[in-house]
């Protein structure tokens, strides 16, 4: 019977988590990251383009980490910017915040 000399030991090559939250297939002296949700790289270290299919009709995606948000511009509201300007860029009444401090000597 002949004895190996130079036999392999085990490793778990993802014990360490180098693919961070992502999926990490164990092989023989290598690993595999199965990355999620749109990342992408050998470690899942890319994150995904938020903004890749999302419009912001009149402003600029500004990708976060995880959802996007619109910067709107030429007084556009709104979660994707499609909301004109009212009334020469008033805000409708309904938009306006309720104030409870009135000036001294005024009454509600």
């Amino acid at each position: 019977m002949q004895r190996c000399e130079h036999a392999r030991r085990a490793y778990d090559e993802c014990s360490a988590l180098p693919c961070g939250n992502h999926t990490c297939v164990n092989g023989l002296g290598t690993l595999t990251c199965v990355c999620s949700g749109g990342w992408r790289g050998t470690r899942c270290e890319i994150p995904p383009d938020y903004c890749l299919n999302h419009d912001c009709k009149h402003g600029v995606c500004v990708p976060g980490n995880g959802p996007y948000s619109c910067n709107c511009t030429d007084f556009y509201t709104g979660s994707d910017c499609s909301i004109p300007p009212v009334n020469g860029m008033w805000s409708l009444r309904t938009d306006w915040s309720s104030c409870g401090v009135t000036h001294p000597g005024q009454e509600d």
